[in-house]
């Protein structure tokens, strides 16, 4: 097999087309061109093919992956996802989520307590909202276990710090504005993730607190 064309790019004047015995085989940056010594005339056989390709093809995602990094830490399932979705084969997303781990460049263990750590001095939600947060993110359970447990994750202060900023003391200055603040605020922690118990036990601590300001 023989390199017959190496044709520019339209579109893009740094990146050539290579054909094999007349016929497209892959595209790849000049760079790339020079560093391998690809020409007109240029000999392979089917394994070195092969070889080339796989390494132009790793050396891309590489990049790939690097540029994701850069703009965001990401869990190693973010990275598998977003390399699948760009169609490189899973020898070479392998070798790519290898090196990173390598780099420490993916880490989901660091990844998940940074998240946790974030969420509760940023934007702090129940457990549970945790947990599924990190879910989708495709962190193992048991990562997301272990962070959970050594971060000592207490939702009831968590519910509590929560209603002491959402609270407003002339919202409950009747029976029915009681009632319909309460349940406004245990929907609200509801959806911040915090249990129901949890919620009721937050909510009566805080409103009991409330209403001794407001008798005294």
């Amino acid at each position: 097999m023989k390199i017959t064309s190496l044709l520019m790019q339209k579109k893009n004047d740094s990146r050539y087309n290579v054909y094999i015995d007349d016929n497209y085989c892959f595209s790849a940056d000049y760079d790339d061109i020079v560093e391998f010594g690809l020409k007109v005339g240029s000999v392979f056989n089917q394994a070195e093919l092969d070889e080339l390709i796989f390494k132009l093809q790793y050396k891309k995602a590489m990049d790939r992956a690097f540029y994701m990094i850069d703009i965001k830490a990401r869990t190693e399932y973010e990275i598998r996802k977003k390399l699948r979705e760009s169609e490189y084969n899973d020898d070479v997303i392998e070798k790519v989520i290898s090196r990173l781990k390598e780099l420490n460049y993916l880490d989901d263990m660091q990844y998940s307590k940074l998240w946790v750590d974030n969420r509760m001095n940023l934007r702090p939600v129940g457990k549970r909202k945790l947990i599924s947060e990190l879910k989708t993110k495709g962190v193992e359970p048991y990562i997301i276990e272990q962070t959970i447990d050594n971060c000592k994750y207490d939702d009831l202060d968590t519910a509590i710090k929560l209603l002491k900023k959402k609270l407003c003391k002339t919202s409950l200055e009747s029976d029915y504005d009681k009632q319909k603040a309460y349940n406004r605020l245990y929907r609200f922690l509801l959806y911040r993730g915090i249990d129901y118990d949890t919620a009721r036990k937050a909510l009566k601590l805080c409103l009991n607190e409330l209403n001794d300001e407001l008798e005294d």
